[in-house]
């Protein structure tokens, strides 16, 4: 068999890569492998090595550039982490929340059938129709839920929780775009 560069030379050199037949000329040594590596084979595999083996700066370089990558998905990887757990936390309170609202409301609402009317206060509601009222979990500094039933606001009755904004509004429905009012219980 001769080679197919070369027509007038044997092809007695095998390819250590890809196992084709070349002459001497064609397949020379390869510095690293010591073996013979044809034309096509020996770009490849310059292109992977350069001119010879890896230098310790570049592989420094590699290893550098994976702890860096590794350290900032170790970084998002924690702020998403701090992000669902804020999240929980804040679901959990409007749970709270509304679950302390519709406890109040239906007790407000016994005591309007057993009454006749709904109570000046909350205060009225206990023990007879509530153990406790509910602890607002938006205003950790204020015992419990609001509300305004009496003397100038007899006509506008309002069950409400300061809502995430912690700011009492004093009974005004929440603005979902801006966040803030209060989170409202329907009494009458």
């Amino acid at each position: 068999m001769y080679c197919s560069s070369h027509p007038d030379d044997l092809a007695t050199s095998r390819c250590t890569v890809c196992a084709s037949w070349s002459c001497p000329l064609c397949a020379p040594l390869h510095p690293l492998l010591g073996e013979p590596v044809c034309p096509d084979c020996r770009g490849s595999l310059a292109g992977q090595e350069g001119e010879g083996a890896p230098s310790h700066r570049s592989a420094a370089r590699r290893l550098l550039s994976i702890a860096l990558v590794l350290g900032a998905t170790l970084v998002f990887a924690l702020a998403a982490w701090r992000q669902l757990d804020r999240d929980g936390v804040e679901r959990r309170a409007y749970l709270r929340a509304y679950a302390g609202l519709e406890t109040v409301g239906h007790a407000l609402e016994k005591f309007r059938l057993r009454e006749g009317d709904y109570p000046g206060s909350l205060q009225d509601l206990v023990p007879d129709d509530l153990h406790a009222i509910p602890v607002d979990p938006f205003a950790p500094g204020r015992p419990a839920l609001h509300y305004r039933g009496s003397g100038q606001h007899k006509d506008r009755r309002v069950l409400y929780s300061v809502g995430p904004d912690g700011e009492d509004h004093r009974g005004l429905p929440r603005d979902p775009i801006s966040g803030q009012g209060d989170l409202l219980y329907p009494v009458d």
